[in-house]
């Protein structure tokens, strides 16, 4: 992650001194101070129909609408924020950074708690 940062960083210092916006006319500077998120992008599937839903924390609902415990969905492969609308390419960009993030921290809470309460001595 560190080699990840330096070439954001580097990136962000090589074109902000010469790139303008257009409202402002003002050259962007690179800030230091962060935080930055990376995150490998590659192409593949531009969009699936009839995935799972999902709720607020990622967790694939099943037919009555409750959440199956320790499985998750994020990005394509969970139902459309927008119905059957087509949002465009890049559209689950940010929505597959935003539930991957809370699927994750949402197993992570998961295995604490289970770890926490495994090692909690049994009362008798």
């Amino acid at each position: 992650m560190t080699m990840i940062m330096a070439a954001v960083t580097a990136t962000m210092t090589a074109t902000g001194a010469t790139r303008r916006t257009r409202a402002r006319k003002k050259p962007r500077s690179a800030s230091s101070s962060g935080p930055y998120y990376a995150a490998e992008v590659r192409s593949g599937a531009l969009g699936t129909k009839s995935s799972p839903q999902t709720d607020s924390m990622a967790q694939v609902r099943d037919l009555d609408l409750k959440p199956i415990d320790g499985l998750y969905a994020a990005g394509n492969v969970m139902a459309s924020m927008i119905g059957m609308t087509y949002g465009g390419g890049g559209r689950t960009l940010g929505p597959g950074m935003v539930f991957s993030y809370l699927a994750g921290k949402h197993a992570a809470q998961r295995t604490a708690t289970a770890t926490a309460q495994r090692a909690a001595p049994q009362l008798a």
